[in-house]
């Protein structure tokens, strides 16, 4: 699954200058918010940077070698979901913490 644009993740990951992908607006509710992928589109194998998120899902180790595999040119890296998906307190952190990954190196 990925997040559509028009989500508080996507917009706050944008802040930091990153973009998700696809480019899709999930409109203000439900699940198109956050497509589900098949696997094969093409557009994954140009993905440079893939962070799976410890929320809303709980991601771990064990989804990295599968994560790779369909973005095989990423840098694929579990990420803290708190920082990066909950708005309000956590958010100015969570600007701050996204901006950190996106600057360091591979």
């Amino acid at each position: 699954m990925t997040v559509a644009r028009d989500t508080y993740i996507s917009r706050l990951l944008a802040h930091a200058g990153a973009r998700t992908w696809p480019v899709v607006e999930g409109g203000p509710q439900g699940a198109a918010r956050y497509p589900v992928l098949q696997g094969d589109e093409a557009w994954l194998a140009q993905i440079d940077e893939l962070w799976l998120s410890s929320e809303p899902y709980a991601f771990s180790a064990q989804h990295l070698a599968e994560a790779q595999a369909l973005c095989p040119q990423a840098r694929v890296r579990l990420v803290d979901g708190e920082l990066l998906s909950w708005w309000g307190p956590r958010s100015a952190a969570g600007l701050r913490y996204a901006a950190h990954l996106l600057a360091t190196p591979a």
